[in-house]
């Protein structure tokens, strides 16, 4: 493998290390924190990693490495099992509101498994998925199309 394959593959699988470290920290929420402060940095970077994505992922089509995206998006469709895992242990909502009004305290470390934070891991775990099978769609239409093109060149004889 060349060198420039080799950075490449490291850059790519670097990318998609942090986007999970992102994901994560949506999910974890720093005891929630990031809600009660509505500090919206991590989802920014969140988001602008998520844009920027694709774009080396188009990047990577050169490299017409199916199995380096497949195992990406594998990782990914475990991550977000792991996160209905996650989410089903929860509290839920209404014990959440229960534990207030009982002590008029907001519960420390205690974030509830309410319909908007299991929706936001989702659609971030889903448009990563999408980019990546789109991606790999569009990867394996122009190998096609390249090995036919060859196929049907007046010089291939």
């Amino acid at each position: 493998m060349r060198k420039a394959n080799v950075i490449k593959f490291t850059i790519y699988f670097l990318l998609f290390a942090v986007i999970l470290y992102f994901e994560y920290y949506a999910i974890e929420m720093q005891g929630g924190e990031w809600i009660a402060h509505d500090d919206r940095r991590p989802l920014v970077s969140m988001m602008a990693l998520i844009g920027i994505c694709p774009i080396y992922i188009l990047y990577d089509i050169a490299i017409r490495n199916t199995l380096c995206r497949l195992s990406a998006l594998l990782l990914q469709a475990v991550f977000n099992l792991w996160s209905l895992l996650w989410f089903s242990a929860l509290p839920t909502l209404g014990t959440y509101e229960a534990e207030y009004e009982r002590t008029g305290v907001l519960p420390e470390n205690m974030i509830p498994s309410d319909e908007n934070n299991f929706y936001f891991c989702w659609i971030v775990g889903a448009i990563i998925m999408t980019y990546l099978t789109v991606v790999m769609i569009i990867s394996y239409a122009m190998k096609l199309y390249a090995g036919s093109k060859r196929l049907n060149h007046p010089n291939s004889d």
